[in-house]
């Protein structure tokens, strides 16, 4: 049993060892970089972003949302520290019925 097994294995590695290198056809490889580089998709996409007319309104943008809503944040924390109050004036809630909420 085991001389048939090592007579399989023997029999193929003597074929693998006539194998030869597989030839690329010329300039394979130089028209292989080119396509990479004409279909990437990060420079397709990205680099139109980058340029100056298209980022610095997109940061203006930003900045300026991040500003409001501080400016917010702060005008809130300002006006009413009562939570309760805070719901009131946020709902409309009146005490036309006579019932206090708290």
């Amino acid at each position: 049993m085991t001389d048939r097994i090592e007579n399989e294995v023997n029999r193929t590695l003597e074929s693998i060892s006539g194998l030869k290198k597989a030839d690329s056809p010329d300039f394979f490889y130089t028209r292989l970089r080119a396509r990479m580089q004409r279909e990437s998709n990060v420079e397709k996409y990205i680099k139109p972003m980058l340029r100056p007319a298209i980022l610095y309104p997109a940061f203006s943008v930003i900045i300026l949302l991040n500003i409001l809503t501080f400016n917010k944040l702060i005008k809130s924390k300002n006006s009413n520290s009562n939570p309760i109050e805070n719901i009131k004036n946020d709902y409309n809630l009146t005490n036309s019925y006579g019932i206090e909420l708290y």
